[in-house]
C-alpha cells in the first residue's frame, strides 16, 4: 500500500474512532464533530504525512482553518452572550 493511502486510511480511522467516542459521551453539538475532524486532519498531516507533499498552505488548509475558526468564534460569542 502506498504511503498516501496509508495516511488517508489512518485519518479516516482516527476520525471514525473519535466520532464513536463522542457519540458514547453523548455529545450533541455537530460543531464538535467537525472541529475534532479538522484538528485530526492537521495533526495527521503535520507529522510527515504524504497528505502534504509540498510545504506550504494548500486550499484545503485554508478552508478547514476557516471552518474551524468560525466554529470557535461562534462558540466563544455564544458563551460571552450567555447563550447555549
Amino acid at each position: 500500500m502506498r504511503k498516501l493511502d496509508e495516511d488517508i486510511l489512518l485519518l479516516g480511522l482516527f476520525i471514525l474512532l473519535g466520532n464513536v467516542i463522542l457519540v458514547l459521551l453523548h455529545v450533541e453539538n455537530p460543531e464538535v464533530y467537525v472541529s475534532f475532524a479538522v484538528l485530526l486532519y492537521f495533526l495527521i498531516s503535520g507529522f510527515g504525512s504524504e497528505l502534504r507533499r509540498v510545504k506550504g498552505i494548500h486550499i484545503i488548509d485554508i478552508v478547514l482553518l476557516t471552518v474551524f475558526l468560525t466554529i470557535i468564534l461562534y462558540r466563544l460569542l455564544s458563551v460571552l452572550t450567555g447563550g447555549q
